[in-house]
């Protein structure tokens, strides 16, 4: 069997978490692999839900010798936990096995952990070592949970789908489809991966939407459909429109603060708009998270709603979805933005591209939050 160097195992450590976005929330998605005392992969494994095992005792099920664990070093994508919730502590778990060293690349903010797991396994004579080989991607399988422990709000997530010109649709409003069947089927996984979807009054009364994944990976799942309305003037389409085919109404939220939202069966959130009508985003997301338990949020419309995220410093990942067309006059995605000075204007950092058919998908953060 091929030797495996440290840099590797930690990305494999991460890459295998991956597979547990949209899962787990409101837990952090973790991936662990295990290496033999030569240096041989023993063990992978991941947090595949809510309530369940934990990546390190996946990967620990999966070895398939326990002899090979005498002298082994585990790698973990965040601090293995140090306290009992639904499951056992994974730190004191692994403090109990024969291995040399555990490998972390994120210490875990969570105040019930931040430190205690690494203190625990030092005290049972295992070496811990930070390893920061792959930090860019660790940071990104983390940054909802970062954001929901260190700012007390849910992670918002701005996607849209353009021309190659920054149009989201012809001026007259048709905008199926700018993008290919590939980057289609990619929104429908990400849609999996959030716990909700919002979208503007306008968008909803526009395209009907249904807001959910259609992701067959996610087909068990029921994800929150949240419209910002504040006069409430969508509430009368509500009943037939397609945000209820995929849920139970009290998944969808309304905010709003329109008296009217009592008449429907629906969960309203008031309160989250200023007197002159400007949405308080900030008090919205740490509603969602606070008393809704929403961890993340993928906001795809409109124009309005994508402003207010980006001048309110809310806007934590851009996911930007870009054809090969070029369709000239249409719907600018950022018309709503105003910089008055090229150095004001917004910029994406630690970006990724993923090519897909004809269009390709740009990412990054528009805020650092771990």
């Amino acid at each position: 069997m091929a030797k495996v160097t440290a840099e590797e195992a930690m990305s494999m450590a991460i890459e295998e978490g991956f597979r547990g976005l949209g899962f787990v929330s409101p837990n952090p998605a973790v991936g662990c692999a295990i290496l033999s005392a030569e240096d041989e992969l023993i063990g992978l494994g991941y947090h595949k839900k809510y309530g369940e095992a934990h990546a390190e005792v996946n990967a620990l099920n999966s070895v398939t010798e326990a002899s090979k664990l005498k002298g082994a070093k585990v790698f973990v994508s965040l601090e293995p936990c140090a306290h009992e919730g639904k499951t056992p502590s994974c730190a004191k778990a692994l403090a109990k096995l024969p291995i040399a060293e555990v490998h972390y690349a994120l210490e875990d903010p969570n105040p019930l952990v931040a430190g205690k797991g690494l203190e625990i396994l030092r005290q049972a004579g295992i070496r811990v070592i930070h390893n920061q080989a792959d930090n860019h991607r660790a940071e990104a399988l983390a940054e909802v949970f970062f954001t929901n422990m260190k700012q007390n709000r849910c992670f918002l997530a701005l996607k849209v789908a353009t021309s190659l010109d920054g149009q989201m649709a012809l001026e007259n409003g048709q905008s199926q489809w700018i993008t290919g069947e590939k980057a289609r089927a990619a929104v429908q996984v990400l849609r999996g991966h959030y716990d909700a979807v919002m979208v503007g009054v306008d968008t909803f009364l526009t395209d009907n939407p249904r807001l959910d994944s259609r992701a067959e990976s996610f087909s068990s799942k029921t994800n929150y459909a949240i419209v910002i309305d504040r006069t409430g003037r969508g509430l009368a389409s509500l009943q037939a429109s397609n945000l209820l085919k995929p849920r139970p109404s009290e998944k969808v939220i309304w905010v709003t603060d329109s008296p009217e939202v009592s008449r429907f069966q629906v969960s309203a959130l008031t309160g989250c708009f200023d007197p002159d009508g400007k949405l308080l985003l900030q008090k919205l997301t740490e509603a969602l998270y606070q008393h809704h338990k929403i961890s993340s949020v993928m906001v795809e419309g409109g124009r309005k709603l994508f402003a207010a995220m980006m001048t309110s410093d809310l806007c934590d990942r851009v996911y930007l979805f870009q054809s090969n067309k070029i369709i000239g006059r249409g719907r600018q995605w950022s018309s709503e933005i105003e910089v008055s000075n090229l150095d004001q204007s917004f910029k994406l950092s630690g970006v990724d591209r993923v090519e897909l058919g004809d269009d390709q998908l740009i990412t990054g953060r528009l805020r650092v939050s771990t």
